[in-house]
């Protein structure tokens, strides 16, 4: 159902999620996955735009940390049980109309 680039984001996502410890792929998580694809759309729009994807993802990474509550903080968890949240699935839904 999702392009091959969607499915890479998400499986970015999964891992940024994992890596912050959130049992759920948030949006914050996906906007994160977007720019670590090199290979995405996304990294060559922004260039194109003169915006530094690394300051994007630096701030989003920021909001990350700051939003994780102290007990889910630096607890990696199984990339393979992370799952998207309902705030996620609805903005892929939304994305897919498009």
């Amino acid at each position: 159902q999702y392009t091959e680039q969607t499915r890479r984001a998400l499986r970015y996502a999964r891992a940024e999620a994992s890596e912050s410890g959130s049992p759920t792929v948030e949006p914050e998580h996906l906007l994160l996955g977007v720019l670590r694809d090199d290979y995405g759309e996304a990294q060559a729009e922004l260039t194109r735009r003169g915006v530094s994807a690394s300051v994007i993802e630096a701030e989003v990474r920021a909001l990350v940390d700051a939003s994780a509550p102290l007990s889910e903080r630096a607890l990696p968890l199984n990339a393979a049980t992370v799952v998207p949240s309902a705030r996620t699935e609805n903005l892929l839904s939304r994305a897919a109309r498009y």
